[in-house]
């Protein structure tokens, strides 16, 4: 898989779209991934103990080397992903000033987009 070019990140993510698929057809945790950043969220701490080291080994099989250096196990009230802080304990999501108003931007383009 080539990698360094701007279509990297769309072969990764055809890549790995059979694989998320089968993990959530095989388990019950809540998985959400974005290109080579995966969260993966249950409400039993053992169990997705247990199933995270399944969860890594399944891309190993088909080639994938996953980074354990950046991997959390431990369960924080705030877990940053995406470049956003995601609070569990109060179910929202901060992100910084500067992409906030980059979305806001956004979507008042869309929104005359959308009247035309």
């Amino acid at each position: 898989m080539p990698f360094g070019t701007k279509y990297s990140p769309i072969y990764l993510t055809t890549a790995m779209a059979p694989i998320m698929q089968q993990i959530r057809k095989k388990t019950e945790i809540r998985i959400i991934n974005y290109v080579d950043d995966i969260l993966l969220l249950h409400q039993n701490k053992e169990y997705l103990m247990n199933a995270t080291q399944k969860l890594v080994d399944t891309p190993k099989i088909f080639g994938f080397t996953i980074n354990t250096e950046r991997r959390e196990t431990e369960r924080n009230q705030t877990v940053i992903f995406l470049g956003s802080d995601w609070n569990q304990a109060n179910p929202t999501v901060k992100t910084k000033p500067k992409n906030r108003l980059l979305l806001l931007h956004d979507l008042f383009n869309m929104r005359r987009w959308l009247k035309k």
